[in-house]
């Protein structure tokens, strides 16, 4: 079974999960960073697993040694498959070094079916451990964005 406490980065209300997926974006004018991150839930069977995700977990799981490359192409708008009106945000900072701070997070509250299989595809590369811990909120604003 997929370890939830291995992969994340965020907590909504005390819920972890089992991976959480980061797509950086750069404004080239002024350089701020915004960052939309998804969070997975176990599907339980492959018709329920977002099939762009399983054709970028089965590339990605490719991707194992420093430096390596490869063409493929993905539908981002099938791939953050979510309800693009329901999020947190707040400013924070990137997750990796150097951490630098000013950075637009946008949280989605859907979750992104993906099976255990898919997952451990993805535990494999080297992005495997590439995470922090939950850190505190200290006196950051979050924002949430919801529809009745």
């Amino acid at each position: 079974m997929a370890a939830v406490g291995c992969g994340y980065e965020h907590e909504i209300d005390g819920e972890r999960f089992p991976a959480e997926a980061h797509f950086v974006f750069k404004n080239r004018q002024n350089n701020q960073l915004a960052v939309f991150a998804f969070h997975f839930v176990i599907a339980d069977q492959w018709d329920e697993e977002n099939t762009e995700w399983e054709k970028y977990a089965d590339a990605a799981s490719e991707l194992v040694n420093v430096n390596d490359t490869m063409n493929c192409s993905f539908n981002l708008s099938r791939l953050m498959k979510a309800n693009e009106r329901e999020y947190f945000r707040y400013m924070g900072s990137l997750t990796t070094p150097p951490c630098s701070e000013n950075v637009i997070w946008t949280v989605f509250i859907d979750k992104i079916p993906i099976v255990e299989e898919s997952l451990n595809e993805l535990r494999q590369n080297l992005m495997k451990k590439v995470y922090r811990p939950v850190q505190p909120i200290n006196d950051r604003t979050v924002y949430r964005n919801y529809v009745n």
